[in-house]
């Protein structure tokens, strides 16, 4: 388990920390690379949650019965998510890195799949690479949702930045609907590794 700098003071004390990584603005909003702050956008609405700003992210406190946990999405652009993770984690009690749950989209999944792991590498994700900056390790834990590539690598840069096209449109909901699920497995488990057999399974 990576321990999170002291520098990081908190002032409350929570079970988990899901980040959904995305860009600002309507003009990225629904776009492959915003699947992460799509998710946890839908899973706020699901639970008719307002959200409150912190920094450079908006967040709710999302309480069961198992305890006290923060959903968040970014509000700077992707390369400086580090930022925007690091104010949270200011204001919360959150030193075990596992503990924070980036939520994002994988080119190396395919549209519609879900996968769970706990640190690990960083598959040249510019967002993760700047959580990583910030946090000063990788160990975090990360809700992958498949976006699959595109034909050819030299497209990358603009295949994430545009909307799926309207035959990925149901794969698309059913890995949106299968993330938030997620959410809710590692919540009831009170683990990420506990929560993992169970959401790689599933997709």
């Amino acid at each position: 388990m990576g321990k999170l700098l002291s520098k990081f003071k908190s002032t409350e004390e929570i079970d988990f920390l899901f980040v959904g990584l995305g860009n600002p603005g309507s003009k990225y909003a629904e776009t492959r690379h915003n699947m992460g702050a799509d998710a946890i956008l839908a899973y706020a609405e699901s639970q008719r949650y307002s959200l409150a700003r912190v920094g450079t992210a908006n967040f709710a406190r999302h309480r069961t019965d198992q305890g006290v946990s923060v959903i968040a999405v970014t509000e700077n652009f992707m390369n400086e998510s580090g930022q925007a993770v690091g104010n949270l984690i200011s204001k919360f009690k959150v030193t075990d890195a596992s503990k924070v749950v980036i939520v994002h989209d994988e080119l190396d999944l395919p549209v519609g799949t879900v996968r769970l792991k706990s640190g690990g590498g960083l598959a040249g994700h510019n967002g993760l690479k700047s959580v990583k900056q910030h946090l000063k390790t990788d160990e975090f834990s990360r809700l992958r949702i498949g976006i699959d590539r595109p034909l050819h690598s030299g497209q990358v840069s603009g295949y994430v930045l545009s909307t799926p096209n309207s035959s990925e449109a149901a794969k698309v909901q059913d890995g949106q609907l299968l993330a938030q699920q997620a959410i809710d497995i590692v919540i009831s488990t009170g683990s990420v590794e506990k929560a993992m057999a169970q959401v790689n399974a599933g997709t």
